[in-house]
């Protein structure tokens, strides 16, 4: 039989002795012209020897199974940009391999559109490719055409250039499963795929979550797109932190098993954060960040500038929160207690924030103020924050002078070169003065809401002891190196001199008391 014989019968039909259907319909085809091209039929007749044979959800339906037909008819087809995908999925599924057969012609074809749109820096067709290949079924995986595609964006978007925005439009209309792949497919070549991937999928779910009726739902398409990015994407490069708080809101919404890549992601560019965003992120979510960064970073990160900056970043959005007006004590107390003790260098931002809070004039409970009280260490704030807390009276007198006294235990005790501060540097002298009396009795003072005042002070100072009432308007005096003094009503003595308590520190700092 001739070629224009096998042409001739396969336009009419005649001597037909196998039927293909394709989706319903019905095609009389031959035998021998089917077998020599394609493997699949071989092994169907092979089989059973029917003479009907159904092609179940054969790539590109009906209409591409036709040109395919004449191809084995030796009839001349056209290959174009619009069926390529369509002819290597289909000759993929009917086995089609060898020298100048289906397979070997479109891989060629396909190489030709890849490597063209590489050079011209074009996207536009690879992906149009992905596009068509995307509902092409099984064989598409098969054929692999959607790596190779998927290669060449990635490889055009790292070269200098904008990207045709209407492409980058039809990349993020990809379904979830082949966006998937996309993410996947990258990092193979290098860390500088994984900037452009970062910014594709920050914008894929964007798009997602503005669809009216999303085909997947949110949770599973926050979970797997996460989910498919490389480890060191660098996401924190290309969202702001309205992004990354819609997306921890829903994580926490739908139980997303990616929530603790993105609170990681959270902690990582929590400084990067403007005031507005901050404020927008509500109280629990930032717990979350907080605890979740501190237990990245481990139990002795307290001395290191992470930590610093961690506590700052917090401090100073409690700071803001309550000059605005819009902090309560529940939420101070838990946002404060969030970010571990040791991580803060001093408490002067988380005291300003608390007295800003307490002396707003909001009634607070009792059980509230001491939790926001209890929140800050004094001993760890600059001498001029310990003396404003005496003279606004926001937390009680009896918190702020035992925060003196830890502080100047805990300063007297400072090591120089592994020993005790040296003699020379701690020095208590007296000097001839007529002895003063102080007959004057000072009433202990009195706070509302939790904690009154106290009196009867009792400290022990170079063996003896004597009684003193506070004045919270008396002035408490200490150093950050020097300890503390007060003014305060003495009984009658006899030394016949005044006390001139004196520290100089190794970092340089005095302190002088006042002078009886």
């Amino acid at each position: 039989m001739s070629l224009q014989d096998l042409m001739k019968y396969r336009d009419s039909g005649e001597l037909s002795d196998v039927t293909i259907v394709v989706e319903g319909e019905e095609l009389k085809l031959h035998k021998f012209p089917l077998y020599i091209k394609s493997d699949y039929f071989k092994e169907v007749a092979a089989e059973s020897g029917k003479d009907q044979v159904e092609l179940e959800e054969f790539p590109g339906g009906a209409a591409c199974f036709k040109v395919i037909a004449d191809f084995c008819y030796n009839k001349k087809i056209d290959i174009s940009l619009e069926n390529v995908a369509q002819l290597r999925c289909g000759a993929e599924y009917l086995k089609m391999a060898g020298d100048n057969n289906l397979i070997d012609l479109t891989e060629r074809y396909l190489d030709d559109i890849i490597r063209s749109a590489q050079m011209s820096r074009s996207l536009s067709p690879i992906v149009d490719l992905i596009s068509r290949t995307a509902c092409l079924g099984p064989a598409a995986e098969e054929a692999k055409i959607a790596e190779r595609c998927f290669a060449a964006v990635m490889d055009v978007w790292t070269k200098p250039g904008r990207v045709d925005a209407l492409v980058v439009d039809r990349l993020l209309r990809l379904p979830l499963d082949w966006f998937e792949r996309l993410a996947k497919s990258c990092g193979s070549e290098g860390e500088r795929q994984l900037r452009p991937l970062a910014e594709l999928a920050t914008r894929y779910l964007h798009r997602q979550q503005q669809q009216n009726e999303p085909k997947e739902p949110t949770g599973e398409v926050l979970d797997r797109v996460i989910g498919s990015l490389p480890e060191p994407t660098p996401l924190a490069e290309v969202i702001s932190g309205d992004w990354i708080r819609l997306a921890l809101l829903a994580s926490e919404q739908y139980s997303c098993q990616c929530r603790p890549r993105l609170l990681q992601l959270a902690g990582n560019m929590l400084h990067r954060f403007r005031q507005e965003e901050l404020k927008q992120m509500p109280s629990p979510v930032l717990c979350d960040i907080v605890s979740s960064t501190a237990a990245a970073m481990g139990g002795d990160a307290g001395a290191s500038g992470e930590a610093q900056v961690l506590s700052g970043v917090i401090d100073n959005h409690l700071l803001d929160l309550a000059r605005a007006g819009s902090l309560t004590a529940e939420e101070f107390a838990k946002l404060a207690a969030s970010v571990p003790a040791d991580y803060r260098a001093s408490h002067d931002t988380l005291y300003e924030a608390a007295e800003t809070l307490l002396t707003a004039g909001e009634s607070i409970p009792d059980d509230q103020q001491k939790a926001v009280v209890e929140a800050v260490d004094l001993s760890r704030c600059e001498v001029s924050t310990l003396q404003r807390a005496l003279d606004k009276g926001a937390f009680p007198a009896k918190v702020v002078c035992q925060a003196a006294i830890d502080l100047a235990q805990r300063q007297q005790s400072l090591q120089v070169d592994g020993k005790f501060a040296r003699r020379e540097d701690f020095k208590p002298t007296f000097s001839s003065s007529p002895s003063r009396r102080y007959g004057r009795n000072v009433a202990s003072p009195s706070y509302d809401g939790i904690g009154a005042g106290y009196s009867s002070y009792r400290e022990p100072i170079y063996g003896s002891k004597f009684d003193s009432d506070f004045d919270a308007s008396s002035g408490l005096r200490y150093s950050a190196l020097g300890g503390y003094s007060d003014t305060a009503a003495y009984p009658d003595t006899d030394r016949g001199a005044r006390l001139d308590f004196q520290y100089s520190g190794a970092s340089g700092g005095r302190y002088s008391s006042r002078k009886w």
